[in-house]
């Protein structure tokens, strides 16, 4: 039991230390949690010397995650209709989700009974549910945050996700990832 926590701990502390720096800028105005996140530009940024073109997506032979209209990280969802982007924040402990069409470029709001997140390393198992945002009248919602440290400390290791919407269900993954310095 000792070790179990001892490697908990060290795969916690390597998390923190992997993810220190986020990928964009809080919100100028926390209680806005619209679809604008800060001046953060990916276009055409560079990479220990080597640059690439984010609008043509021309990533070259590394492994980079895509970016979604949030300048976040695209993943896929287990349906050809929808996938999801994840977006962290420099100065705090915030990951927002959001919910997009199947190209990955628009919004597709659903009416969520919920998020859950659950980490593939550490956290004895326990999931997180995020908190839907912006819900219009018809209680759908495409963005979902949830700030607590832990969870940020989960993203780098792996997770995955289930997102449950009447009798929709999709479900996800975050592969573990280098750190993403940008």
């Amino acid at each position: 039991m000792k070790n179990q926590t001892y490697l908990s701990f060290v795969t916690a502390f390597l998390a923190v230390c992997i993810f220190a720096i986020g990928c964009q800028d809080p919100p100028a105005d926390s209680h806005d949690h619209g679809d604008s996140h800060g001046d953060h530009d990916h276009d055409g940024h560079d990479h220990d010397g080597h640059s690439h073109d984010h609008d043509g997506h021309d990533h070259g032979s590394h492994d980079h995650p895509a970016h979604g209209p949030n300048h976040g990280h695209i993943f896929d969802f287990d349906s050809p209709d929808f996938k999801g982007e994840w977006c962290k924040y420099k100065d705090n402990d915030v990951i927002r989700m959001y919910i997009l069409d199947g190209k990955g470029e628009a919004p597709k709001p659903l009416a969520v009974d919920s998020f859950v997140v659950k980490p593939q390393v550490g956290n004895d198992g326990a999931a997180f549910e995020l908190e839907a945002e912006n819900v219009d009248p018809e209680g759908a919602a495409h963005s979902f945050m949830l700030d607590d440290k832990l969870f940020q400390m989960a993203i780098p290791t792996g997770v995955t996700i289930e997102v449950t919407a009447g009798d929709t269900v999709l479900k996800g993954e975050i592969k573990a990832h280098e750190p993403l310095d940008h």
